[in-house]
């Protein structure tokens, strides 16, 4: 083999690596959420920042988070950059994602499905919020956003002071 079809051959290699890598870190932004968000708050613990650095959020990631209702907080990221995380001071916690495709709104719909089939969540008047069911008190609530046009998925957790 040439020296030039070598390389051809590695450039392609590290070109299917990187794609794979990148829809593994997509996937990797709702189960941060819910492993980090969902799971330990539901049972009235902090959310999960272990493995985390802490990062400041600037431009459309800082516009998402402030649309999400996170005004004060510390956000987080991973090394691989593959979600931004903001835990809030009043016991919020915010994931959001870059270049959200189908397969993690996928991931996020199936969870909610369950849940709401579970009885273990409501739907309320907002859209994508959901609320927890007496299970929990006070009442739990998770919002789901999902924008397929801008690829923009962010999902938030947070303690209400409502009962069921």
């Amino acid at each position: 083999m040439t020296r030039s079809r070598l390389f051809f051959a590695a450039a392609v290699l590290v070109l299917i690596a990187f794609a794979f890598g990148t829809q593994m870190a997509r996937a990797d932004a709702w189960e941060a959420f819910q492993t980090r968000c969902i799971a330990p708050m539901e049972n009235f613990d902090d959310p999960i920042i272990d493995g985390l650095e802490p990062a400041e959020a600037t431009g459309l990631v800082a516009e998402r988070i402030d649309a999400a209702g996170a005004f004060e907080g510390q956000g987080y990221l991973p090394q691989d950059k593959s979600f931004f995380l903001v835990v809030e001071g009043d016991g919020g916690c915010i994931v959001t994602h870059n270049y959200a495709d189908d397969r993690v709104w996928a991931q996020a719909e199936a969870w909610r499905d369950a849940e709401l089939a579970l009885e273990r969540y409501e739907a309320t008047d907002y859209a994508g919020e959901y609320h927890s069911t007496p299970w929990r008190e006070p009442v739990f609530s998770v919002t789901l956003y999902y924008d397929p046009k801008l690829q923009i998925a962010v999902f938030t957790a947070r303690h209400t002071d409502l009962e069921t």
